[in-house]
């Protein structure tokens, strides 16, 4: 897809475009099957936005599994799009690694400050769920918002341990022209 449904204060994607888009799965596909030999079957797909369109999502797992494609691949997601039956999915289809943008572990920046609106048990939940399929667990995070404390910052650090999952990415928190931020 290409465009931001979200509007998360640090993210310039709204400023520049309110309009969201997508390719057809068939077309994506079709790439991933002329490329496969170079890249041997493995994917990284940097969409923002993978699991916020269900029936688009599930029209490209269904498209690799109809096609009985090989394939190994990586993704992005937000933790309010996790359920089982799309999870199921994901791994049928070569999904073995996700990467969620929580950006903090604390509860009050990521929904009050930053209004990312994601509650602290969906991030439980995704990493269980991605543990359940086999899939690694990634979670974006980033230090610096607006009146971040130090408690924000610890619960920020500790989230990966409370969550256990697999990997984390920590980062500073960038003001980027056109954001709100």
């Amino acid at each position: 897809s290409r465009g931001w449904p979200f509007r998360c204060i640090f993210c310039s994607k709204p400023a520049y475009r309110n309009k969201y888009r997508y390719r057809s799965s068939k077309n994506i596909v079709d790439e991933m099957e002329a490329v496969y030999d170079r890249c041997g079957g493995k994917f990284n797909f940097v969409d923002d936005t993978l699991g916020s369109n269900r029936q688009k999502a599930m029209e490209f797992c269904d498209e690799i599994i109809s096609r009985g494609l090989k394939v190994e691949f990586a993704c992005q997601m937000r933790a309010t799009d996790v359920d089982d039956l799309f999870f199921s999915k994901l791994s049928q289809a070569g999904c073995r690694e996700i990467f969620f943008g929580v950006e903090s572990g604390s509860n009050r920046i990521r929904n009050e400050v930053i209004q990312k609106f994601v509650p602290e048990e969906k991030l439980h939940e995704a990493v269980k769920i991605c543990r359940k399929y086999g899939m690694q667990s990634n979670f974006y995070l980033m230090l610096g918002f607006p009146t971040e404390t130090w408690k924000d910052i610890e619960d920020t650090i500790n989230i990966g341990v409370k969550t256990k999952v697999d990997f984390i990415g920590l980062h500073i928190t960038q003001i980027i022209p056109g954001s709100r931020l």
